[in-house]
C-alpha cells in the first residue's frame, strides 16, 4: 500500500513556519465547520480542542516529511 502524499498548492511552498501553522489552522476550521454541518445527526458536530490539535500534529507532520 502506498503512502498518502500531501501536497501544498504552489503559493503556499516555502512560507514560514508560523505562515503554515496558520494555514493548517485555518484548514481546520474550515473541516470543522463542513463536520458541524453534516446531514447525519449523529455524525454531525464540530471538532473538540483535542481532536483539532491531533489533526494539526499530523498535518505538520505530514507537511514537513516527517511521517
Amino acid at each position: 500500500m502506498t503512502d498518502l502524499e500531501l501536497v501544498l498548492a504552489v503559493e503556499h511552498r516555502g512560507k514560514t513556519k508560523d505562515d503554515l501553522s496558520l494555514l493548517l489552522d485555518l484548514e481546520i476550521e474550515r473541516f470543522s465547520n463542513w463536520m458541524a454541518n453534516l446531514s447525519d445527526w449523529r455524525a454531525a458536530g464540530a471538532l473538540s480542542r483535542p481532536e483539532k490539535a491531533l489533526l494539526k500534529t499530523y498535518l505538520v507532520n505530514k507537511v514537513t516529511g516527517k511521517l
